[in-house]
Order: structure tokens, then sequence, then C-alpha cells
């Protein structure tokens, strides 16, 4: 591995270079102000920092969503946590009150910030800076070595794939990808669970 892009597409971490950048952070007040948004909704929030998932309610979304990740969760108390900005903010439901979650977004408003939110898994919606995407923290990564988006081979099975599959030279989607995923692709391999990513690298490469 010689970098990587998380967190959606905010983080860079680069190897070859020894680089370490967050960009397009949500500042706390932003943060604040979607969750009160939310306040009065069955659901959780949490913030991943450091490999850590930090929340301000100990409740079944935060302990599944830690346990399924297999990475710790701190309860911590946000009006204190939020002293810094961060890449982006999680909410936390039950699949099936996602489309409540989802229409509530509707309705948030801030005249400095355009929204950027989107269902990543049936139980997580995402706040990010509207700059944030995968396929522009990977053009940021690759600038770092004069290398186009163009070269490069991306693999996906999500909606917030969907940009980076179609900017790739070439977007490849695993078997179990969502409809929109397979759409937006050139190639469809086997599922997460039959090695798609090896088979197709072994097959093509």
């Amino acid at each position: 591995i010689d970098f990587v892009v998380g967190s959606g597409g905010s983080e860079i971490d680069d190897y070859i270079l020894d680089i370490y950048q967050e960009n397009h952070t949500l500042s706390p007040e932003l943060i604040k102000e979607i969750m009160n948004h939310y306040k009065d909704m069955d659901c959780n929030f949490t913030i991943c920092h450091e490999g850590i998932l930090y929340a301000p309610k100990d409740d079944d979304y935060i302990r599944d969503m830690a346990e399924g990740d297999g990475i710790e969760y701190r309860v911590v108390d946000f009006d204190t946590f939020l002293t810094r900005p961060y890449r982006k903010l999680m909410i936390i439901c039950d699949p099936s009150y996602m489309p409540q979650i989802v229409e509530r977004s509707k309705s948030f408003k801030n005249k400095d910030y355009k929204a950027s939110a989107l269902v990543t898994t049936s139980f997580l919606y995402e706040y990010m800076d509207p700059h944030v995407s995968k396929s522009n923290g990977l053009k940021e990564a690759l600038a770092l070595h004069d290398i186009s988006i163009s070269q490069c081979m991306a693999f996906g099975d999500e909606d917030n794939d969907i940009d980076m599959l179609e900017e790739a030279g070439i977007g490849v989607v695993m078997e179990n990808g969502s409809i929109h995923a397979k759409d937006a692709a050139d190639y469809v391999t086997k599922d997460k669970d039959s090695n798609g990513i090896g088979v197709f690298i072994e097959k093509f490469i």
C-alpha cells in the first residue's frame, strides 16, 4: 500500500511521501447544528477519530456498529469533544427508520453550508463537506504523484462509490453492489464473499 484515501475522500495518508492530510472538514458549530436538527429522532451520532468511534450516548446503534466494525467506541460529552473540526458526522439508526432520517435531512438549512449528505449503508447517514467525494480524494492523493484518475482502476459496491467508478479509467463493482453502482461501472466482478477483487485482478491484470 502506497497511500490510503479514507473517510469518503477527506483523509489522505501517503506512506511514500510521509504526508497526512485532513481536507474539507466540518466545523464543531456545524456538527452541533446538524445533530440538533435530529435531536427528537430515534437515532444516535458518531464521529470516527484515530480509529475510535465517539458517540454522545450509549445505545444498541453504537454498540452494534462498533462490534460490526471491530473497533472501540467511547461515549463522551460532545460539548467538550467538539473543540476541533472533524471529517464527517455519521447518523446511526435502524434500517427501517432510514427513510425518516432521509426525509428530515431535506429540511436542514444553513446559509453558509451546502449540505452534502447521503446514505452509505442501510443504517448509516453521513454528513460531509460538499467537496468531499471518493473521486476528489483520490485525485488529490494521485496529484501528489503526478498520476491521473483516468490511469486508475477502482472497485466499489455502494452508491457513495459511483463518482469514483465513473471517473476512474476502469470501474469495477462487486456482484453484491447496488443497482446504481453497477450502472456506473465498466465491469461487475464476483461478490465480496467470493474474493471478487482478487478474481478480477487475477483474470485481467
